[in-house]
Order: C-alpha cells, then structure tokens, then sequence
C-alpha cells in the first residue's frame, strides 16, 4: 500500500473567500449551481462568520502558504485587505486567485508593498471567445486592463488558462499574447476540467484523447519558443506523455497535494479536501482540526486510485493524477483521470536522477535566525516566505545551537551520504546561507 506521511499541520490552505465572482465561467463549479443554492450558500457564508474570524482560524493552522480565491476575492476586497495584512505580517506567503477584472491602482499597490503574487485567470486572448467562456460582456477589456494596472505596479502575476474546445484553436495565440504584451514569466496551459455538479451539456467543452495530446504538444513548444515556465494547474497522468521532452516537463511536476499537506477552507469555515471537490469534512468553527484532518485519512493512504495505478511503477510520478477529474467522470475519486492511457505502459523515459553539489568539508553555513520553526509529529518544520523543510529531531537541536556551522560538524547529526542532500534542501530553500569567510 501506497501510504503519505500525516502531518500534523497543512502545508497550504486554499482560502475561498466568497462564492460571488463577477463572471459566470463554464468550467466553474458555481456555474452550474442552481440560483437557490447560491442564494443559501451566500446567506451562510455572510451571516455565519467573518474574514477576521475565519483568518484566526487558519493562523492556528501554522501554514506556510494560503491561496486566497473565491468566487473571486476582489469582490469582498474591503473586508479581505487587512485580514491578508494581517496573514503576511504572521511571516505567511499569501497568494492569490483572480481574474484581475477588478483590479484597481489602490489594490495593485498593496499587493506590490505586501509582495503577494497573483495567478490570473484568462480565458483566451480572442476578445470574443473569452467573453463567451466567461459568459460576461467586456471581460476581456476588464482583464486586459487588469493585467496593465498590475505590470505597471511591479506585482508578481502568473496566469492560467483553462483549455477547452472552445479554446483550444487560440492557445498559440493565448499564450504570446500573455509572454509579449504582459511579460508573464510563469504559464500554466491547464485542460479543462468537468465540474462535479456540471451537467450533460459540459461534455461539448472537454478536451478528447487527440485535443489532450495536442494540448500537451503546445504546452512543450510554448516552453522551448518563449524560454518560460510552463505547467498545467491540474496535474498530468505519466502515462498521457509520449516524449521525453513532455516528461522531463510535465511529468510528476504539479502532484496531488489534497488531504495530504494541503486543504481549502470556505467562507463559513467548512473543509474540503480539493478546491474542485464538494465533500465539506467538517467545520472548523464546529469541531477541532485534528478530528477534521484525520477524517481525512483516505487521502493519505491509495485508497483513492484505481487498482492499475497502485500497481503502476510510475506512481511516484504522477499518483493517479487528479481525483476530481475522476470524480466528474466516474461517479468517484477512484476511477481513472479521464486522459490516462494505461496501455502505454510501463514508461520508456524516466525522470533524471537529481544530483547535488560536493561541498566542501571545511565550507561554512549560518542559520537563518528570522526562520519559523514548528514541531511536527515526525522532527520538526523549517519555514521562511513559502519555502519549507523538514528535519528531524536531532538535525533541529544541532541548528539551534549552532547558528553557524562547517559541514564537517554536520556529519553524524545526518549520515554522511545524505551530507550534501540535506544541504542543499536547506540552501535551495532559504534555511541556511553560504558564509563568505574571505
């Protein structure tokens, strides 16, 4: 069996701040609500709790990142500023989702002095077509806009772009207009997804087998064209990759992290696994986290994958890919992701063998002293502005006492093979630096 280490807290916390968005997305689950249960579900989340209180919740949490999203976050931007504020000063990275239709100079400023980064959504950069997926007029002047404001205030922004049928002809297009007009470094290229609630009508929207692969196709040469960081938000199934060139990019890049060190917290304080999922496993303002946490244990262990993908050898690459997906369209989390092909197995290419640095023995590390440390079930978590490391017990003592240190005293506190590994885990992540002794 395949079985994930339990953490003690969550890594990530998916905040979804409101269920208002200012579009009306296709591929969103809100889309395909009824006007009733978007009128309950505003009732609850706007008389239940507030921000304030649902942001002391997550602190308690200890994170070391939280993803605000929604609905669309700007659309409670009043009451949502000072609670992301008050998260950064906690020493948490904050990221948020938005479709930047909103964006104002007043708001981007902030965003720029408090160093929160975005990912935005756009839909594609044919005005017609993205107004037609947003089912909003003027969207795609808005988000143009948008994006303006946020490269003129030095915001860090990323975007994603969901692929459908309706897109998939302009994601060339989509993706230059992205790298040239808005310097966007970082793109996620993501094959659309079937809401859990969506109906019939949605199956006109999702990518077959031969969209699939053209999709993954352009993904590779947009990365090799425009020298960016290319992904997809959901990930890919090993097995829907023909290259090496599709695996060294795409292959166990972006893994399923629901349940297992990562969670989304709505805006009545209920909890959910997935963002893309509606099974709520309790509700903080009702019941302790750590009673919540381990009813979510099924995440953790492969109880959630098809039998082929527990006896798969590639499963470290890919662990089934993406439950939700499977939910959509099997009926449950343990079905296949719609575009695996387990007939291509087993994998002709493997992932490179990573190796690291030789350093020296005499070379010299300090400690970062502003880095927050927390006591897991199993040694300890090392965290500083979105980046982490755990350690074990005695590796956390020698740190403590001491906050500089050659590697040769590093030796027997980690086995000395696993010397460079462990320094350079803890270098790459901002935990310890280099000491210049010239």
């Amino acid at each position: 069996m395949h079985t994930f280490r339990t953490l003690k807290y969550p890594l990530s916390v998916f905040w979804e701040t409101t269920p208002l968005c200012n579009h009306n997305c296709i591929h969103c689950f809100n889309y395909w609500r009824s006007d009733e249960e978007k009128a309950a579900d505003l009732k609850a989340s706007s008389s239940a709790v507030s921000l304030r209180e649902i942001r002391q919740k997550i602190e308690e949490l200890h994170p070391v990142t939280v993803i605000v999203t929604g609905g669309e976050p700007l659309m409670v931007w009043e009451e949502l500023r000072p609670e992301m504020e008050r998260l950064v000063h906690a020493g948490i990275r904050v990221t948020m989702n938005t479709n930047a239709a909103m964006m104002t100079e007043e708001i981007a400023d902030f965003l720029a002095k408090e160093k929160i980064a975005l990912l935005v959504s756009f839909p594609c950069a044919e005005e017609t077509v993205n107004d037609r997926i947003t089912d909003t007029p003027g969207s795609y002047r808005r988000i143009q806009k948008g994006l303006t404001i946020l490269r003129t205030a030095g915001v860090s922004f990323s975007a994603n772009v969901v692929v459908s049928k309706k897109n998939l002809s302009y994601v060339k297009e989509t993706a230059q207009c992205l790298v040239e007009d808005y310097g966007i470094q970082r793109l996620s290229l993501s094959r659309v997804g079937k809401p859990v609630n969506a109906g019939a009508s949605f199956d006109d929207w999702v990518l077959g087998e031969t969209e699939v692969r053209q999709l993954i196709m352009e993904t590779v040469e947009t990365h090799e064209q425009y020298h960016v960081d290319v992904d997809a938000s959901a990930p890919y199934p090993v097995c829907a990759l023909e290259s090496d060139a599709e695996f060294e990019l795409l292959g166990g890049r972006r893994l399923c992290s629901a349940g297992k060190t990562s969670l989304v917290i709505g805006s009545d304080g209920s909890i959910k696994a997935c963002p893309r999922d509606s099974f709520v496993y309790g509700n903080l303002f009702s019941e302790t986290f750590a009673v919540i946490w381990e009813r979510m244990g099924e995440w953790r262990t492969d109880e959630l994958y098809p039998l082929e993908c527990r006896e798969c050898t590639s499963f470290s690459s890919c662990r089934g890919a993406c439950r939700a997906d499977a939910l959509a369209d099997t009926g449950t989390c343990k079905g296949m992701d719609t575009a695996a092909r387990p007939e291509r197995l087993p994998l002709s290419f493997r992932k490179k063998k990573m190796t690291f640095p030789q350093y020296e023995k005499e070379a010299r590390f300090s400690f970062r002293q502003d880095a927050h440390i927390l006591e897991e079930r199993e040694g300890y978590r090392i965290s500083h502005w979105g980046q982490h490391v755990f350690v074990t017990e005695k590796a956390m003592r020698f740190l403590k006492e001491h906050p500089v240190f050659a590697k040769a005293e590093l030796i027997g506190v980690v086995e000395e093979k696993e010397t460079d590994a462990v320094l350079y885990r803890l270098l790459s992540n901002g935990m310890i630096h280099a000491v210049d002794d010239r």
